[in-house]
């Protein structure tokens, strides 16, 4: 899997991180949930899992995370009564929903896809050379009254150096 969840602070309010326990089978929870709508393969059955669902065995989780099976058994018990996790189980494994599972793995902003990013920074580079050049000269002209025309002095690629520079040598 790849990807990040948030954590938020209030888990430190909430006493989460005195009980070892429950707190490192929380956090697996959110690494393992899905981030996108996939199916799997699970005994000989194929399960569409939606975001937040991952497939759950007691025993895998307890070899997981070193933990035997009864105190999994009650750190999940205890996440299922404090409202952050869903379990649907039949008799060959279960299903673990992480409710509000946006608020710990938000969508990505579309907008910004992998498609675009090139495009969009050139833009942007582009963009913010011409207002910094521009706020540039408005600085210059009320510092010292003078304009980029009337400065003799200009840096690489024949643009004018910056403001500091040109002001600490009119001065």
């Amino acid at each position: 899997m790849k990807g990040w969840v948030k954590l938020h602070r209030r888990s430190i309010k909430n006493g989460w991180l005195k009980n070892h326990k429950l707190w490192t089978l929380w956090t697996y929870c959110l690494m393992r949930a899905s981030g996108i709508e996939t199916q799997e393969i699970e005994a000989y059955s194929q399960v569409k899992l939606r975001r937040g669902q991952f497939i759950f065995g007691l025993k895998r989780a307890s070899r997981d995370l070193g933990m035997s099976l009864q105190s999994t058994r009650t750190c999940i018990k205890i996440l299922e009564s404090r409202g952050n996790i869903n379990k649907q189980s039949n008799n060959q494994f279960s299903v673990i929903t992480v409710l509000n599972y946006n608020s710990y793995n938000p969508l990505k902003n579309k907008t910004n896809t992998l498609s675009n990013k090139r495009l969009t920074c050139a833009q942007h580079t582009g963009n913010n050379m011409k207002e910094r050049l521009k706020k540039d000269k408005e600085r210059l002209k009320k510092k010292t009254g003078t304009s980029f025309a009337e400065v003799p002095s200009y840096g690489p690629r024949g643009l004018p150096q910056s403001v500091k520079d040109i002001i600490a040598a009119n001065k």
